[in-house]
């Protein structure tokens, strides 16, 4: 039995079915990520050709079979930006019209606060996910962060 051991951050490209898209990838990434947790360090899964075809996989958290990974759905990754007319797009999608955006930049009390909003949000060239501005806005017209972070990976498939 030859055995083949590949760390999380090399996962099998060329090892495992390289004909697959580069889903599998994601997808044991993603998986592997849910079950352990994206904040632990160190450590490895073992990828185990029993010699039969069948790929046996050992490790913390791992699932006995690859197959664990052939349906597992990948989270969308929430973009760091994404363009103004991304953006906008997705607000109208959303429901949100400009001028709701508009409304709440100028119901910033501070003057100069309210100037800068104004010119980030005429003559941006990208919105950044994590600015704070992007978070002010989005509360002001009533969205959480968790639909904030869906208005982005909207935005995103504008191309």
């Amino acid at each position: 039995m030859k055995a083949k051991i590949i760390f999380l951050v090399l996962i099998i490209a060329s090892t495992v079915a390289s004909a697959q898209t580069v889903s599998l990838y994601d997808r044991m990434v993603a998986y592997y990520e849910s079950t352990v947790g994206s904040n632990w360090v160190g450590g490895a899964w073992a990828l185990h050709d029993n010699g039969d075809g069948i790929i046996l996989i050992s490790g913390e958290g791992a699932p006995e079979s690859i197959a664990a990974f052939e349906n597992f759905e990948v989270p969308a990754k929430v973009p760091d930006a994404v363009t103004p007319r991304q953006l906008r797009l997705a607000l109208i999608d959303a429901g949100i019209t400009l001028q709701q955006v508009e409304t709440a930049i100028n119901s910033i009390e501070d003057d100069v606060a309210r100037e800068k909003a104004l010119v980030e949000w005429e003559y941006a060239i990208k919105f950044e996910r994590a600015n704070q501005l992007t978070v002010s806005i989005g509360t002001a017209v009533g969205l959480t962060s968790n639909q904030i972070d869906q208005l982005f990976i909207s935005a995103a498939e504008y191309k």
